[in-house]
């Protein structure tokens, strides 16, 4: 279906206007605020549906608007009144639609009439817009990317500091021990050994007193000897030296601290590579889930060839970012998914039309006239002598 009548009065700038289009390149011209911008919102405002249209649709100074869009098969007509618009369609013999507008969205592409529009939106809006039409929705995938980004950034760092702290920390000899050694065993024997040193100096004492004693009783002197005798062979006994169980026990002091220090490193270490684990499992969650992502996106069989959804990048034309792409390259593949989306009503509106080039109006026209698709262009004109011209808000002639 195509324009074949376009009816429109008091409709924004426009008084009344009554457009005919002959051929598939329908150019609105004219000065700047005569009205020509009026005349692809209405054709957008009667197919849309009240979303698409304005806060103040109705001309300044009037109460009431009418749009009636002649398609061939169908008749759209929306009026306008302080209180809202109202919408009916009709088939060719007059009989209405009982669902009007839920007949209109099913003819009318999602990413409306105009192919620059989906080019000038940011990248953001533009994936938004794709994963609509392709039933995919990125969103949570790139929240929970973002999330896990974060995740893995924090369990990096925190393992990079465990690595510095276990390299810069600690002052691990190369011949540290694995275990420590047990102070405590020694210490016992430190213990038993000076035990035994006291009481070979206790013997001795007694052995002195005793010999005090026999000289200064003769009378005492057996018993004492007795005595003597029975403690005298302790006093042979050579004193143990202790020495080396000093020298053992700082030394065991100084390796359990090596080993201390290198249980600690290791168990850094070991912590060090958990939270890399953490972080190489997060990275797998993100990729895993980037690639279902783009498994569904590609199932959904985009129109265009070559276009599809980089959740990082954006949309991509053929290989590369839509907004990094050539103006001709953004052009075309935005001509070409317009009329994609839009199989029924072929039917294409271009606002601003004048900030095209030659070459660019041309490449929109060959591509359109190829698939049999209407093109309303509006561009800005002084000399009257371009397609349709507005002034005042209606029809001044035909250029």
């Amino acid at each position: 279906m195509k324009i074949i009548k376009l009816e429109a009065e008091n409709i924004k700038r426009l008084v009344a206007v009554e457009i005919t289009p002959d051929g598939h390149m329908v150019q609105i011209s004219g000065r700047n605020g005569a009205g020509k911008t009026s005349v692809l919102d209405a054709i957008w405002w009667a197919l849309a549906g009240a979303d698409a249209i304005q806060a103040k649709p109705i001309r300044e100074g009037e109460t009431t608007a009418h749009i009636t869009l002649d398609l061939g098969e169908i008749v759209v007509e929306r009026s306008f009144t302080s209180k809202g618009s109202y919408l009916k369609v009709s088939n060719a013999d007059g009989a209405q639609f009982q669902s009007p507008q839920k007949m209109l969205d099913d003819l009318v592409g999602k990413l409306s009439f105009d192919p620059l529009a989906f080019m000038r939106e940011r990248p953001g809006e533009q994936v938004v817009m794709l994963q609509g039409l392709a039933g995919v929705d990125g969103s949570t995938v790139k929240a929970e990317n973002a999330a896990d980004y974060e995740a893995r950034r924090d369990l990096n760092r925190d393992a990079k500091a465990a690595r510095l702290r276990a390299d810069q920390g600690f002052d691990v000899p190369d011949d540290a021990p694995d275990e420590e050694i047990d102070i405590g065993e020694l210490m016992a024997k430190l213990i038993a050994v000076e035990h035994d040193n006291d009481e070979i100096d206790r013997a001795q004492e007694s052995l002195d007193a005793l010999l005090d004693r026999i000289r200064k009783g003769k009378e005492l002197i057996k018993t004492l000897e007795a005595e003597a005798d029975e403690i005298r062979p302790k006093t042979l006994e050579e004193p143990t030296i202790t020495d080396w169980l000093r020298t053992d026990i700082s030394m065991a002091q100084e390796r359990n601290a090596d080993a201390a220090a290198k249980r600690a490193r290791n168990e850094t270490l070991i912590t060090a590579q958990d939270l890399e684990t953490e972080a190489q499992a997060l990275t797998d969650a993100m990729a895993a889930r980037t690639a279902k992502f783009e498994t569904e996106v590609a199932a959904a069989h985009l129109p265009v060839e070559g276009l599809t959804i980089d959740l990082e990048e954006g949309v991509m034309f053929q290989g590369i970012p839509l907004a990094q792409a050539s103006d001709a390259e953004q052009i075309r593949g935005s001509t070409a998914l317009a009329m994609a989306l839009n199989p029924k009503v072929k039917v294409l509106r271009i606002r601003d039309g004048s900030l095209l080039d030659e070459d660019s109006i041309g490449m929109i026209a060959e591509m359109t006239e190829a698939e049999d698709y209407q093109v309303w262009v509006e561009v800005v004109d002084t000399t009257g002598e371009v397609g349709i011209v507005i002034e005042d808000g209606m029809v001044a002639g035909d250029g």
